[in-house]
């Protein structure tokens, strides 16, 4: 018996596999770029930054991200060219 991902990447990533029982018919996400070398609007809007990290840093660490964790991260985008 398959086990549930613990990370709930199909939240927002194109479900196109085996998990999925009719692929083809699945629905297609498009995910902008995060970098704003690559999409400017990326990182303008802090409610928006603060909706999208708190989920995501639960699902992947397990916890809500500390403010230090939340500025390397911003930094990081803003340094991708």
């Amino acid at each position: 018996m398959r086990t549930k991902p613990k990370v709930l990447c199909r939240q927002c990533h194109v479900i196109n596999d085996s998990e999925h029982p009719h692929p083809k018919d699945a629905k297609q996400r498009k995910i902008p770029p995060l970098a704003p070398s690559a999409n400017p609007k990326r990182l303008t809007n802090f409610e928006h930054v603060e909706e999208f990290l708190k989920p995501n840093c639960e699902m992947v660490i397990g916890r809500e991200c500390t403010t230090q964790e939340k500025g390397n991260l911003i930094a990081w985008l803003i340094s991708v060219k």
